[in-house]
């Protein structure tokens, strides 16, 4: 027996390691197992929902059921008013058992009366809404079958406009007043008053039809779902929405089956919503979406979170109102449900997932029959294969969205059985048969058409779309106008916004349109919104049409109405409102007028796909000039270099000042006799001779370039040392080169000591670039240089240099390890030279340098870019957020280069009057945040942002030409690529989907390798990737690509470590966390500057889990609370960082790259750190100081991570 329970527990635990919700889906299925088994019971014996409230009101008659405004009703109150209520239409002799009865009013208490009364006397009630006039009036009666109607005292003029047609169809009509003046309308109030308040005999309703029981099994099924939400019966529920609706019957429902109290208004009311809740001391509100975020949209008040509600129950609620709406109004268990009112199936969060509806487990599909359906929204029928039998939609994982994207949206159908029928519309056999599927996972099968979309991720959490009716296809997509809308109303300006699809003549599908209206105090801002749907929606998707209104029209459930809007269209000859047309060219939304209009439907205006065409055609054409430029240069009879380019710019314009320095000027003919200088000097003092290499350990000054220039011209490649680098770093970094000299800055005649002794050693001959060096060991360059005659040096110095040979050696950033020196050929020089060219630039243009020389984007893509297109530079020591546009004034710069930080940097410089004042309009770079990229161009201006991903080792690079805000560049499908198969081949990464990086080897694109480091060279050759004998080289870059082909840098694999699964210790099976993505989230906490984000070995755990170094905000203390909020509202649970450092700075190399070796190796014992350490504590929601006792108890396994 012993054994078995160890063999089931060790089950269990499999299961749970593998699925950190099992144990919570294995409850709620138990729940509703136990719930379905209940309503079965309920069914057998005829115990209805009113029967339960009988019973309630036998248990607690005194406990109040219903307070409304200043008055409370007990359930003792509301058995007899409900009596009195069956009384009337008894005695009124209209009605017998089983007949319907239509109720037509607002909410108020005496709606329950007369529905609980029409049940005592077995009839039906229709619920119709108190917003309908006219014909839909007269349509929703009809199709309730009823011969009465009863309607609300301020309904009267509503029914006084149908009343011919509802007597011609001999219909009694109630008027729920004391005397009424028509002669064809009856008062109910006086006859209710004056009726008996005893009970009534149970026999009136003993006769209950399958159908009536299987009505009362859904109301059932509806009165119990908030208890598997957690509702009990201490609990005081607020109804604001109308109880016509399931939404707001199913609180009544839910209250009566918990025996509860009903907190009940009229209508919803934003203003007054929490002062009832203080009032009625209320514990659970229902809601739908738009009320949550009408919520979210009042001012802020100091008590907002002075309220006792713990549980919110309800639907429709968008992720980012679901989180607005915990951080501002405290704790409150949110449980987001799907269902429909006539459907057999519901689904329910009760993990909290934000944004989810459900989640999708093998128990829940094994005892409640579902699926979710491939399904073209085109034709609105479900796929099926060659069998015919319907396609289950996949899970995909991928990016975004807590780390998952969408999954394949699909149709949610659900199995109908005699536990889960489907009774379908009354009077509607047409409709009723439309939602009846046949055939769908196996031969004589019946499913139930939900009519709605839904998603299953690969973490089997379920996602609602759309609805199958508001789906529209464009271009070949498919577009879920929810998701269109959600991303529209996150402009600042926009506070509502209804999508749609219109049709436009000559295209097919329908074309998307939003009707929009703005927030309260701001205008319509059409580049802005162009700006957001360009950056957050496919071109497919993107509303070509908006309509500007003063409001939207809804529902009373508050659902946006869509059928006027589609019917109306897009012609500004019959709508007043303003409309706007999505301008590609202007890169705004523009006015639609008629003559605009005209054109559209003449088909003289195109709504192209293709927006990027043009930037496309324009950049193969560019790369196509200088791929022809770079073949005559390897196949002339010498081979041209940079260095020649230089020279003929020397003959062409020697005059032109070639780089501004610190308020001197260098022109290209001063910079060329300089260099002369210097190679005749080393030529002379070295001994050098073709193919030497010679290591240049020099800060940002003229000199460097003039000092390489004349080693280029004595056939020597130059290995640019980071002048930041001391001690064995400097030794390990000069060995990698094999150079046997070494040129130093004066300034750095220091660090060169530092290591003189092991130079010597070597046989290092040392230079100094000063007048005179007392140091024994260092010989003075700088007045040998001075001496040295500035006479041309002749070709045949460097006869043998080839286009594969080695002109450099760039060192890697070293924030992985020790730095490591690719070798740069002079074919790849050429590549990089080539960057400013495809972005535009000019030999009218002026480049700003304020990037370290020896990095290959300051050497590289800003001065020899600036060689090859013969301008003009700025170069500046380092860079200075606050001098960077005074500089650009000064020097009428119009070109600047750029890294993430430096970008990030003059972002967080104060504001001045003059930050559009200047003459920018490239910026060059990598590494620039979306958030950064955006507030750098409200702020400073429309400049081309040209974001670049390469690495300089690697073979394969990309430019985003098209300024398109977080994209590296576009995807070319010859380019890119790799998980193996069981082949052993890499699996090509899906669009939206993370993967590694890799460019195929070739001899036009070849990988020379790290010098001196053959176990690093062979480490980024990949060998059969997507054929046998391949080979490709792996920039160790993780990147994705979206729909429209654009690019995304996501991590550096070094960077993205494996975490184990939350809650427990999950062995073989984790999660990749992308530091990057993950600093990103901590830096939005109020108190966090900077954060570099890596894990950490912790022992007993595999994998390594998230820690993060951060500095914090001027003036500001670490707000532990806040930031285990953004950390959990933003992050999945395996990314979180659980561990955090607080430093007075972050370590970075010279091009601001945050250093990760160190703080890994030092991990997070308190005993040997002596910066604030803290713990992610999820009982006490809370970052914790981490104390030895914590970290002790943590290596003895006490504190579970």
């Amino acid at each position: 027996m012993l054994v078995w329970i160890v063999f089931a527990a060790v089950g269990l635990l499999a299961l749970y390691f593998r699925n950190p919700h099992f144990f919570r889906d294995v409850q709620f299925v138990r729940k509703k197992l136990k719930t379905r088994s209940r309503i079965l019971k309920y069914m057998q014996t005829n115990y209805s929902i009113l029967d339960r409230f009988i019973d309630a009101e036998k248990e607690h008659p005194h406990k109040p059921f219903i307070l409304f405004g200043d008055e409370t009703f007990t359930y003792r109150d509301a058995e007899e008013l409900s009596n009195k209520a069956a009384r009337v239409f008894l005695q009124s002799g209209l009605l017998k058992q089983g007949d319907t009865v239509a109720l037509f009013l607002g909410n108020e208490p005496v709606f329950l009366w007369l529905w609980l009364g029409l049940v005592k006397i077995g009839c039906s009630a229709a619920f119709l809404n108190c917003n309908i006039r006219s014909k839909s009036l007269l349509h929703c009666f009809k199709c309730s079958g009823a011969r009465t109607l009863v309607a609300a005292e301020e309904l009267q003029d509503a029914v006084d406009e149908v009343l011919p047609a509802l007597l011609e169809q001999q219909v009694t009509v109630f008027i729920l007043t004391d005397r009424c003046q028509t002669a064809d309308l009856k008062s109910f109030k006086d006859k209710m008053s004056q009726a008996s308040s005893e009970p009534l005999s149970k026999d009136l309703r003993s006769h209950l039809t399958l159908r009536t029981v299987i009505s009362h099994a859904k109301l059932w099924l509806v009165a119990c779902f908030p208890s598997l939400a957690g509702m009990n019966s201490d609990d005081v529920i607020y109804i604001s929405l109308p109880l016509y609706h399931t939404t707001g019957f199913l609180g009544l429902a839910s209250a009566i089956d918990r025996g509860i109290t009903v907190a009940l208004r009229s209508k919803f009311s934003v203003s007054q919503f929490w002062n009832d809740c203080r009032k009625y001391d209320v514990t659970v509100i229902q809601y739908i979406g738009e009320i949550m975020r009408y919520l979210c949209n009042t001012p802020k008040k100091p008590n907002d979170r002075s309220h006792k509600v713990r549980l919110a129950v309800g639907n429709g609620i968008r992720a980012d109102v679901w989180r607005e709406f915990i951080s501002r109004f405290g704790n409150v268990k949110i449980r987001e449900f799907y269902g429909a009112t006539e459907g057999n199936f519901g689904l329910l969060n009760y993990s909290g997932k934000i944004g989810a509806v459900g989640r999708d487990s093998f128990l829940h599909r094994r005892y409640f029959p579902h699926a979710v359906i491939k399904f073209d929204v085109e034709t609105e029928t479900p796929l099926r294969d060659s069998s015919g039998l319907c396609i289950e939609a996949t899970k995909v994982r991928g990016h975004d969205c807590d780390e998952l994207t969408a999954g394949e949206p699909g149709l949610l159908v659900s199995e109908i059985s005699l536990t889960a029928p489907f009774s379908g519309y009354m009077g509607d056999l047409q409709q009723s048969e439309k939602k009846r599927l046949h055939d769908v996972l196996r031969k004589g099968d019946l499913y139930f058409n939900t009519g709605d979309l839904l998603r299953i991720e690969e973490d089997n959490f379920i996602y609602f779309q759309d609805r199958v009716g508001d789906t529209f296809r464009w271009k070949g997509e498919n577009v879920a106008t929810t998701e269109v809308a959600d991303v529209i109303t996150m402009v600042d300006c926009i506070k509502e916004a209804n999508v749609y699809g219109v049709e436009v003549p000559g295209h097919e599908g329908r074309a998307g349109m939003a009707a929009i209206n703005l927030t309260e105090g701001l205008r319509f801002d059409s580049a802005a919104v162009f700006k957001h749907v360009e950056n957050f929606l496919p071109a497919y998707a993107r509303p070509r049409f908006l309509r500007i209104q003063s409001s939207l029209d809804v529902t009373g459930t508050f659902k946006h109405l869509k059928m006027k809007l589609v019917a109306e269209g897009f012609n500004p000859n019959q709508i007043t409102d303003p409309l706007y047309f999505l301008d590609e060219k202007d890169k705004s939304y523009v006015p639609l007028t008629v003559d605009k209009f005209n054109l559209i439907t003449s088909g003289q205006i195109k709504m192209t796909l293709f927006p990027y065409l043009g930037d496309d055609c324009a950049y193969i054409l560019r790369s196509i000039k200088l791929g022809i430029r770079l073949t005559k240069y390897k196949k002339g009879k010498q081979f041209y270099s940079v260095l020649d380019c230089f020279l003929d710019a020397v003959k062409s314009h020697p005059n032109k000042i070639f780089v501004h320095f610190e308020g001197r000027e260098y022109t290209y003919g001063e910079v060329d006799k300089q260099s002369n200088k210097v190679a005749r000097a080393l030529q002379t003092e070295a001994r050098l001779k073709e193919g030497d290499a010679v290591a240049l350990f020099l800060a940002n000054e003229p000199s460097f370039i003039w000092t390489w220039l004349g080693l280029a011209k004595l056939g020597c490649p130059a290995a640019l040392l980071n002048f930041n680098i001391r001690s064995k770093s400097l030794l390990h970094c000069f060995s990698c080169c094999g150079a046997k000299v070494i040129i130093a800055s004066e300034e750095l005649q220091g660090a060169v000591e530092e290591v003189l002794p092991t130079l010597t050693e070597q046989g290092i001959s040392v230079f100094l670039l000063s007048e005179a060096c007392s140091t024994p060991g260092i010989n003075s360059l700088s007045d040998k240089i001075s001496h040295a005659s500035d006479q041309p040096m002749s070709r045949d110095l460097r006869a043998n240099v080839t286009i594969r040979s080695t002109a450099l050696y760039i060192y890697t950033s070293g924030t992985t390890g020790l730095p490591k020196a690719a070798v740069v050929t002079h074919e790849r020089v050429w590549a990089a030279s080539f960057i400013q060219a495809v972005c535009g630039i000019t030999s009218e243009d002026i480049f700003y340098i304020n990037l370290p020389l020896y990095h290959s984007a300051g050497f590289l893509i800003g001065m020899v870019g600036a060689i090859e297109r013969g301008i003009t530079i700025v170069l500046k020591r380092k860079f200075s957020a606050s001098q960077f546009w005074d500089d650009c004034r000064k020097y009428n710069v119009t070109v600047m280069q750029y890294i993430g930080e430096t970008m990030r940097y003059l972002c967080n410089t104060p504001r001045k009057d003059n930050e559009r004042n200047h003459g920018v309009k490239v910026a060059i770079g990598n590494g620039a945040r979306t958030d950064i990229w955006t507030e750098f161009l409200d702020r400073f201006g429309e400049i081309k942002v040209r974001e670049l991903y390469a690495a300089t080792e690697g073979n394969i690079g990309f430019i985003n030409y098209t300024s398109k805000i977080g994209a590296v560049g576009r995807f070319d499908t010859e380019k890119e690529e790799p998980v193996r198969n069981s082949e052993g081949l890499c699996i090509e990464a899906i669009a939206g989907e993370t993967g590694l990086m890799v460019g195929r080897i070739t001899q036009r694109s070849p990988f020379i390798g790290y010098a001196g480091n053959h176990q690093q060279t062979e480490k980024k050759r990949l060998r059969d990737v997507t054929k046998k004998g391949d080979l490709y080289f792996n920039t160790g870059d993780l990147l994705r690509f979206d729909e429209m082909n654009f690019v995304y840098f996501m991590d550096r694999v070094g960077d993205t470590f494996r975490q184990v699964a939350t809650h427990f210790v999950l062995i073989w099976k984790g999660e990749n966390v992308a530091t990057s993505e993950v600093a990103d989230i901590l830096t939005l906490a109020n108190s966090i500057l900077e954060a570099n984000v890596y894990g950490v070995k912790v022992e007993g755990h595999e994998g390594r889990i998230g820690m993060a170094a951060v500095t914090l905000k001027e003036g500001e203390d670490f707000d532990c609370s806040h930031a285990y909020k953004q950390v959990v509202n933003y992050l999945p649970a395996y990314s979180r960082p659980r561990f955090i450092r607080i430093q007075p700075c972050l370590e970075m190399t010279g091009t601001f790259k945050m250093k990760k070796v160190k703080l890994v190796e030092e991990g997070f014992d308190p005993a040997h750190i002596e910066d604030p350490l803290y713990l992610l504590d999820p009982e006490k929601k809370s970052y914790v100081p981490l104390t030895e006792e914590i970290y002790r108890a943590i290596g003895a396994r006490e504190i579970k991570l």
